[in-house]
């Protein structure tokens, strides 16, 4: 069977070295082999967002004058026998600062930039 030296090791984006081994089913006729060239490749992991609703304000303020915050940023790994849900630290902001809401509900688009931005996409 082929096993990772170090298994708890959570690689970072790109291209990372791990250390994998083979461990034969019969070690007194084989032998365990080590090798230290695999390369395994992690994609940048996109985080799930949700976020608190505005207050109601005042007509004719614009977005740069509501707060914004977000509830949850959370990177959700599977693994073969479970989930792992993973906090995600970031800022939110409104795309458009200069914007003044119309009286209505209406939907603005805003940013999560993460601030581990070499694991992490912004959403």
């Amino acid at each position: 069977q082929f096993v990772w030296v170090t298994p708890t090791t959570v690689p970072v984006a790109g291209i990372t070295p791990n250390v994998l081994q083979f461990i034969p089913s019969n070690t007194s006729l084989y032998t365990t082999v080590t090798n230290n060239n695999v390369n395994v490749y992690t994609a940048k992991a996109t985080p799930q967002v949700t976020l608190n609703a505005v207050a109601t304000d005042t007509y004719g303020k614009t977005l740069a004058n509501r707060p914004l915050s977000y509830n949850t940023a959370n990177n959700v790994i599977s693994h073969r026998a479970s989930v792992e849900t993973l906090a995600v630290a970031g800022t939110v902001a409104w795309n458009n600062l200069t914007t003044i809401p119309t009286v209505a509900n209406n939907d603005y688009t805003a940013t999560f930039t993460p601030t581990d931005i070499a694991n992490y996409n912004t959403v």
